[in-house]
């Protein structure tokens, strides 16, 4: 029974690691992608006369520190961590998107 339990939990921290990987993959790629429409925005306000910078820099650093806090989360503080990534990117994803 004990040499189950321990294959049992095993298997589910491998299955936890595997999905904790494969979240941060996704968390990376969808940072790629809104980068592109930040640097997008960037430009545009730029050559409409505003500076997009003061507004969405910040909120951007504050994406990237959240990826970060995500990465190197241990796995009592991962779930949390990645709630504040998703609140900072949803965040900066409205800001980007109302064109600052």
């Amino acid at each position: 029974m004990k040499k189950e339990t321990e294959n049992m939990w095993a298997a589910a921290k491998a299955w936890g690691v595997a999905k904790r990987a494969e979240a941060e993959k996704a968390f990376s790629s969808s940072l790629d992608d809104l980068n592109s429409t930040y640097e997008a925005a960037k430009a545009k306000a730029k050559a409409a006369g505003k500076d997009a910078s003061r507004t969405l820099d910040p909120k951007w650093e504050e994406v990237k520190r959240k990826l970060a806090a995500v990465k190197s989360a241990g796995a009592d503080s991962w779930e949390k961590a990645r709630d504040g990534l998703s609140k900072a990117y949803e965040d900066f994803k409205k800001e980007v998107s109302s064109g600052s």
